[in-house]
């Protein structure tokens, strides 16, 4: 048994020097312990059943230790970068090498027989040391591992910035070039426009007149939807700024329902405009007020196969309360805060272009934010 105990205690110190290694990245193979743990077991094994003495074995075993534990400090002292816990490490070290190293010493003034539990200063220092070093051995090893890992996670988190304000500046500069080149971009539709109105002019026979519309169909469709692209660039490359100045809510709306009332017929729905008795002027930006109303409109009358689309104006406290009301499909308490998302069509999962990017209620709500304006939806499905 003390044979088998012996050997324990130095493979669990030159254990401990494997594990050093493995944290510090070093190439550490279990062979040098099973040979050595082999080789102390042999060696014991021969000293007590060859009948020699006590304090032969023991030189050995102590022998063995403080290589153990001199190795692993020399380790420990080769790759430490100073840390707290590397310190704490390196003292529970030396605290058993020197207690090792004085048994060591006084070997020959030992018995011949095992004096583990007799009263000894030499031995009570040993004993302790070993015991002290082991435990302060354990917090020194988990704060080594718990600043690594803080070092590592803050690293990372060091790398995750660059790389989100490197995303953030190619998509900033990918916005600004979509806001800024959008007049050279809708050049080209604007004359296909013109050619494609030209050529409907021009006495087409009915079978041509009929591609020429389809035609007209795909590039109003295409406009729309760069339309869209460009406006979401613009907010979000930040070159959007309101300019506040009074704005007669009344003008503006009838001038809306005036522009998709022709919509509204062809679907053959109501186009209803609900206004307070008092004039009803607000501080706003006219334009953007108007791009989110627009998109509002554009929504509702897209939505609702019959009925009637009713815009009204409420007083709403020391403000009014814009709503757009339809007798449309309605939306599922699930999906309304969804439907503000850029690219969310509940409708439209196989991502049909007829109906649209997505884009409409992502810029209505980004412009209310530039307006300082509350954006909210109630709606029932079949409602």
């Amino acid at each position: 048994m003390l044979v088998v105990a012996n050997t324990l205690i130095v493979s669990v110190a030159m254990l401990f020097d494997l594990g050093l290694k493995r944290f510090y990245g070093k190439p550490a193979s279990r062979m040098p312990l099973l040979i050595a743990g082999g080789l102390v077991f042999a060696s014991q094994a021969f000293i007590a059943y060859g009948g020699l003495s006590y304090r032969i074995r023991l030189t050995l075993v102590t022998t063995a230790l403080l290589c153990a534990f001199s190795y692993a400090l020399w380790n420990l002292l080769r790759n430490a970068t100073g840390t707290f816990g590397e310190r704490v490490l390196q003292v529970s070290l030396v605290v058993p090498i020197a207690g090792i190293a004085l048994r060591l010493l006084t070997v020959g003034d030992v018995s011949t027989v095992s004096q583990l539990f007799l009263p000894s200063p030499v031995q009570s220092f040993y004993l302790a040391a070993q015991g002290a070093g082991i435990l302060s051995a354990g917090i020194g090893f988990i704060l080594m591992v718990n600043e690594r890992t803080r070092a590592e996670l803050e690293k990372l988190t060091r790398n995750l910035e660059r790389s989100t304000q490197e995303l953030r500046r190619q998509n900033e500069a990918k916005s600004k070039f979509l806001a800024y080149a959008g007049h050279d971009i809708r050049q080209p539709l604007q004359a296909i426009h013109l050619l494609l109105a030209g050529l409907m002019e021009s006495g087409l026979r009915a079978p041509q007149q009929q591609t020429a519309r389809l035609m007209e169909t795909s590039v109003n469709a295409l406009t729309d939807l760069l339309d869209s692209l460009l406006d979401i660039s613009k907010l979000e490359a930040g070159a959007i700024q309101p300019q506040p100045r009074p704005v007669d809510l009344e003008r503006l709306l009838a001038q809306l329902l005036q522009e998709f009332r022709p919509q509204a017929s062809a679907r053959g729905l109501q186009l209803r405009l609900h206004l307070p008795p008092q004039e009803v002027t607000v501080l706003s930006d006219e334009q953007l007020l108007s791009s989110v109303l627009r998109n509002l409109l554009g929504n509702a009358i897209k939505y609702t196969q019959r009925g009637a689309v009713l815009v009204s104006v409420r007083r709403a406290g020391q403000g009014y309360k814009l709503q757009v009301w339809d007798t449309g499909i309605g939306i599922a308490p699930e999906h309304q805060e969804q439907i503000f998302e850029e690219y969310s069509q509940v409708d439209n999962p196989h991502r049909d272009r007829s109906k649209g990017l997505g884009l409409g209620l992502a810029i209505v709500r980004r412009i209310s934010i530039l307006l300082n304006l509350q954006v909210s939806c109630r709606s029932r499905p079949g409602r």
